[in-house]
């Protein structure tokens, strides 16, 4: 296997709108694909946020940057 084939890759096709109770957040689909494999995991942004933190801790001179939880206020006001 060379190197691109070993590279990862990640996006996030989609997102789903999901109510708990009465709190209202949104859960991202995450495609991972390696080489010929590929799945997918859902996560919350608080979980991205908890990886950019870990990250930033361990790498501190890297310019990592994830976008704010609310970009316009209200994210599920029509």
């Amino acid at each position: 296997m060379d190197y691109k084939e070993s590279c990862p890759s990640v996006s996030i096709p989609s997102s789903d709108e999901h109510r708990e109770k009465k709190k209202r957040f949104t859960v991202y689909k995450v495609m991972v694909s390696v080489g010929r494999s590929e799945w997918f995991v859902f996560r919350r942004y608080a979980e991205f946020d908890k990886l950019y933190n870990t990250l930033r801790k361990h790498f501190p001179a890297m310019a990592l940057k994830i976008p704010a939880k609310r970009i316009f206020g209200d994210n599920f006001d029509p």
